[in-house]
């Protein structure tokens, strides 16, 4: 690992001088069961490597069926206190069948990082966060300059419904989480390094400052009817289930369009935007994409048939008029020749006598 020397407020151009986010503590899974959110604590500074802390067994590490990419993607999973006090005031006086702590230790969403100072509504798709510290001191020289990158929000499993409100429906926690952003996030580690205890972290860069983890939370699994299951999500447009277990309530383009509160140049955009994850997200979005860009395709083809039918059903019946007078034409020579031909016939017989 190569070393380089710690970066200051004055040395990184701050995208937003807003968001600053205070490390509040760093946990592992050091159990291979996935029943829970059991995690550890670690103590001190902790390197981040391109699969996230070493030796912990999350999902992105013990799923067999994710792809490279979408382990990379998943690499760090983070949460926020500002999340935690929003799930609180959302459901201050909405019913849950059971009640939610007052507080919840960190770990308790099954993050491996718990920050505070900003919300899904402050971070977007593709944001690069770096390490700053107040100022320079002989300990930071020899530290890594760690890069993260924000790939999607988290979109919850049942299991936070198991752990906050048992409330498993489309009212319960796991809902509100998937279509407000606020189970938390993913990063990659685009650059691997230490990660010091207590230390900030600001965002350097911001490509897609218009998606922001809440808007594309919110797009996605905010769609009438996507969190209303138990076990699963579920989305309009196509008929198969995608590779996270969506399922596709069919209906095609009209379908999609009818719940979509974007427009469909929005939809196009999210499906091919770089940064943001294919699992649970971009593979989803695509999909519905395909609804819509099918129908059109086929209405499409459907239309240029017609036409083509149309311009030869046209040709048939002026090649069938011009026919029809050749064929007059023809005959009304053949009966104005027969009668020379026939005095020719003749002649020629006598002159051969």
């Amino acid at each position: 690992m190569q070393s380089s020397t710690s970066l200051t407020r004055r040395e990184i151009n701050l995208v937003d001088d807003d968001v600053i986010m205070q490390t509040k503590g760093i946990y592992s899974r050091t159990a291979t069961t996935m029943g829970n959110f059991d995690r550890e604590q670690l103590i001190g500074s902790i390197e981040l490597t391109n699969m996230g802390i070493i030796n912990s067994h999350t999902f992105h590490v013990v799923a067999d069926y994710l792809t490279t990419e979408d382990r990379l993607d998943r690499a760090v999973l983070v949460q926020s206190e500002e999340h935690w006090q929003d799930i609180r005031n959302e459901f201050e006086y909405k019913p849950l069948r059971q009640p939610l702590p007052k507080k919840v230790a960190g770990g308790s969403f099954g993050e491996n990082l718990l920050i505070s100072g900003c919300s899904s509504d402050d971070l977007c798709i593709g944001d690069k966060l770096v390490v700053v510290r107040e100022s320079k001191c002989s300990t930071d020289d020899s530290a890594d300059t760690l890069m993260l990158q924000i790939t999607s929000p988290r979109r919850p499993c049942s299991k936070v419904d198991k752990q906050f409100g048992a409330t498993w429906d489309g009212s319960g926690v796991r809902a509100y989480c998937a279509r407000s952003g606020r189970a938390g996030f993913m990063v990659r580690v685009l650059t691997p390094g230490i990660l010091p205890v207590g230390c900030q972290l600001c965002v350097c860069e911001r490509p897609n400052p218009r998606w922001t983890l809440y808007r594309v939370a919110s797009l996605i699994y905010g769609m009438e009817g996507a969190c209303d299951q138990p076990m699963h999500y579920t989305l309009p447009g196509f008929t198969h289930d995608t590779t996270s277990g969506v399922q596709g309530s069919g209906g095609g383009r009209e379908a999609v369009l009818a719940k979509w509160k974007g427009t469909e140049a929005e939809l196009l955009e999210l499906a091919n935007l770089p940064e943001l994850a294919a699992y649970e997200w971009k593979d989803e979005v695509q999909a519905m994409l395909h609804a819509v860009d099918s129908h059109w395709q086929a209405s499409s083809a459907a239309a240029g048939w017609s036409c083509i039918v149309s311009l030869c059903m046209a040709m048939i019946a002026f090649l069938k008029i011009n026919i029809n007078e050749i064929l007059e034409y023809a005959l009304s020579a053949i009966l104005v020749l027969s009668p020379i031909q026939r005095r020719r016939n003749v002649n020629g017989c006598k002159h051969r006598d």
